[in-house]
């Protein structure tokens, strides 16, 4: 993996778990492409939290995430 990549399934779980505690009622997370995004193990994990994970459509992070690519890669 990439070591400059900070999100990964580890952060997922994370994530995935305190959610699901505080919000009872269906997800859906929009993510990018990414590996660590769309890992089997990912998607599995948010599944089961009752999260459905729909993948953005590829070179729409920059129109769609637009802190992303604007703000934040001031600081990348």
């Amino acid at each position: 993996m990439n070591k400059s990549v900070w999100q990964d399934h580890v952060i997922d779980g994370v994530w995935g778990e305190f959610v699901s505690t505080e919000q009872p009622d269906a997800l859906a997370l929009y993510l990018d492409i990414l590996t660590c995004h769309v890992s089997t193990e990912s998607i599995e994990g948010f599944v089961g939290w009752g999260t459905e994970v729909v993948p953005l459509p590829k070179n729409t992070t920059g129109i769609l995430q637009p802190l992303d690519v604007g703000i934040m890669s001031l600081f990348k």
